[in-house]
Formats: C-alpha cells, structure tokens, sequence
C-alpha cells in the first residue's frame, strides 16, 4: 500500500508541476538497461515509437540472471504503452504499462516456467543531448497463471540511456 500512495505522490507531482514541452528530437528511441539485483546482473533493451508528444508505444527484452538461492532467473518479453508525465528541457519522467511473457526459473531447480502477465515500468531520464538521455528505472514483472515455480511478482531497478533517432 505505501509503494501505491508513493506512486500516486509522485505522478501528482509530476503533473502537477507541469511542463514546459520540449520538441521531440525523433520518433524512435531505444533504451539500453544495465542493472544489478543481489549479485545478479540485469540486462535488457526497450524500442519505443512515438506516436504523440506524451505517449508511445513499443516492446521490451529483459533478462535477469540468476543468483543462488535468493534471485529468479527471467526472460521477459513484452509489448508496453510509455506514457511522459514530464517532459521538459533536462528532465523526463515516465510510466509504461505493459503485457507479455516471462519464462522463469525457479530457485535451486532446473525446472522453469513460462507466465503471461502485466507488466510496469517508471522512469526518470535527463538529457544530455537532443538524441542521448540517462536515468534509471524501475521495472515489474507480474505472473498471473503459475505459482509452482515464478513469485507473483518480480521487481528490478536499473540504469538506462535512450538514445533517439
């Protein structure tokens, strides 16, 4: 409940702040993701087309690797909807809902399990130049059908850098 009122804290901020809207410098963006999750490293790159100043759409691969006996190890694939809640001069902010698959395996086995669920990303990104941008972002898995081997949820933090063209 405190990562939901922290999450509605901010988008309100964010909205409430407002923007001075900077033109896009181009239609298609990918995102190179590099993270860590206990020892276990997480890569991962996001497509996303613009289709209008505040939203897009796109597709996104993530793998997260494993690390015994305490970290899934996951293959994501998905598409997602980003949506700016800020976009300005220096600063971006974003959400992106999202629906795919995962395939994960299961702490001390070798069995794994492939799920369908949602999926969410938010982000911050600064720009360093009308093509390049850094940040970091936050990023959940969700597992609707199985409970055998995958949590309901898997949960990663990550640096990016967008990179428009």
């Amino acid at each position: 409940m405190k990562k939901l009122m922290m999450l509605a804290a901010l988008t309100s901020a964010l909205l409430l702040m407002g923007s001075a809207h900077m033109a896009v410098a181009a239609d298609n963006t990918i995102r190179p993701i590099l993270g860590f999750n206990q020892s276990a490293i997480d890569l991962g790159v996001d497509y996303e087309k613009r289709v209008s100043h505040d939203m897009g759409w796109g597709a996104y691969f993530f793998y997260g690797a494993e690390d015994k006996p305490t970290v899934h190890q996951v293959t994501a694939l998905g598409a997602m909807a980003p949506i700016y809640l800020l976009d300005n001069g220096s600063l971006d902010a974003y959400v992106a809902p999202g629906f795919g698959l995962a395939m994960v395996k299961g702490i001390g086995t070798e069995s794994d399990e492939t799920t369908v669920g949602p999926s969410f990303k938010l982000g911050a990104e600064w720009r360093f130049s009308p093509t390049l941008k850094g940040g970091v972002q936050y990023f959940e898995v969700y597992n609707w059908f199985t409970d055998k081997t995958a949590p309901s949820s898997m949960k990663y933090a990550s640096a990016s850098l967008a990179i428009a063209f």
